[in-house]
C-alpha cells in the first residue's frame, strides 16, 4: 500500500471493494491499469508465503476470480517461488 502511494497510484482496497459489494476482491484494486515489464495490471495480490504446487493450485480459483471481475492483474509474493509454475 505504502509503495502504491509513494508511486501516486490511486486504487480501492478491499474494504472499499466490499463496501461496493464485491464478495471476493485483490488486496488492490488498480483505479486505472499500469503496466509492469510489459503487461497491463488492473489489481495487486500480497502473499507472505508461496508454498507449493499444491497450495498455488488452490490459490489459481481465487485468482480467476479477480481475472474474470477485473481483468489480468499481479500476485506479488514475499518469500519463496517454484520454477516449475
Amino acid at each position: 500500500e505504502r509503495e502504491l502511494r509513494l508511486m501516486n497510484i490511486t486504487f480501492s482496497d478491499e474494504n472499499i471493494l466490499r463496501s461496493r459489494g464485491y464478495d471476493k476482491t485483490p488486496d488492490f484494486k488498480l483505479d486505472v491499469p499500469i503496466a509492469v515489464d510489459g503487461f497491463i495490471i488492473n489489481w495487486i495480490e500480497s502473499k507472505a508465503l508461496f508454498g507449493d504446487e499444491e497450495n498455488h493450485s488452490g490459490l489459481k480459483e481465487q485468482l480467476l476470480c479477480y481475472w474474470n471481475r477485473f481483468g489480468p492483474g499481479l500476485v506479488i509474493y514475499w518469500f519463496g517461488y517454484l520454477e516449475t509454475l
